[in-house]
């Protein structure tokens, strides 16, 4: 009897203590959960200007990429691998800005008839970067494969950058088809092991389909810039399902907002300026309100009030 009691006695103690390790893990938990709300990574003004100028600067001749003068926000600059693709013409280049300690990878927009055949592949194809993590997701041909003609040599540049500059903090940018670029190289660098900061994207085209989306909103912190009536981010068509990530950072106009303008939800129509939005089915109070015949490439070439293209000071 005895035995059988001090039996009962001991497994209800047991079930007591696990009761209470499973609230406190519970506690333990929202308390996580809470803290990373809290530290979400918010929108930079600065950090998008300096995401521009760079952006600017890959639109120059790759073989000037290792020795030009880097200027303004973007001074002291050291680029430490040119991007040349072949197949695709698209390029870039990787590097460190001591002034952020940060690496970046930046990728320049279409600049040639390669380019213009790498834009309008716009036939999805499995996206394999993350095995059996991504169901259902698709990519844009085009895009996947520029991006996985030059990765093995960017992987190797920024891991070394690492190495040397430990604190670092790693961002992608692009613009255009630089901009697609740029999301899918974020993404294969978080898939070989590499934590990628923030992205900084303006003019982004769609990349994927709606599953693909929804798996890169929680693992990148992407900011996709949108110039009020750029018609780029319009494509490739959400009708050939393709869908947008988060979140769309939507300017209406020539002013450029500040972080406090920056707080809320996109939502104030076309009177608004800058604001950060959700963008659930693609901004339809941003990027979205427009019509196709309403869009235009003029404002695809200008961003932050910066006119896009290689130039000097």
């Amino acid at each position: 009897m005895n035995i059988a009691h001090n039996a009962s006695a001991n497994t209800l103690q047991a079930l007591i203590v696990i009761t209470y390790m499973y609230s406190v893990m519970l506690i333990l938990l929202r308390v996580i959960l809470l803290i990373g709300a809290s530290t979400a990574l918010k929108y930079s003004s600065d950090e998008a200007h300096i995401s521009v100028l760079l952006s600017c600067q890959a639109f120059c001749d790759p073989a000037t990429f290792m020795t030009r003068e880097w200027y303004n926000e973007t001074a002291g600059f050291n680029a430490t691998l040119s991007i040349t693709d072949r197949k695709y013409d698209s390029t870039g280049y990787v590097g460190y800005l001591p002034s952020e300690d940060a690496i970046y990878v930046v990728y320049s927009g279409t600049i040639s008839t390669k380019n213009d055949i790498a834009d309008a592949e716009f036939r999805m194809v499995n996206y394999t970067s993350f095995p059996g993590d991504c169901e259902g997701c698709k990519v844009h041909r085009g895009f996947y494969h520029a991006m996985l003609a030059d990765m093995d040599d960017i992987e190797e540049a920024v891991k070394q950058l690492l190495v040397d500059n430990p604190t670092a903090r790693v961002k992608t940018s692009g613009h255009s088809l630089g901009a697609a670029l740029s999301q899918l190289a974020a993404m294969e660098l978080i898939a070989r092991g590499v934590d990628v900061y923030a992205t900084y994207n303006f003019g982004q085209p769609r990349t994927g389909n709606a599953a693909y989306a929804a798996f890169c909103t929680p693992k990148m912190p992407l900011f996709r810039e949108v110039h009020y009536r750029d018609l780029v981010p319009h494509i490739p068509p959400s009708r050939l399902g393709y869908t947008h990530i988060c979140s769309e950072v939507y300017d209406t106009a020539e002013m450029w907002a500040s972080d406090a303008q920056l707080d809320h939800h996109c939502g104030g129509g076309n009177t608004a300026v800058g604001h950060l939005g959700t963008c659930e089915d693609d901004g339809h109070t941003c990027m979205g309100q427009w019509r196709d015949v309403q869009l235009n490439s003029e404002d695809h070439m200008t961003y932050l009030g910066v006119h896009i293209g290689c130039y000097n000071p």
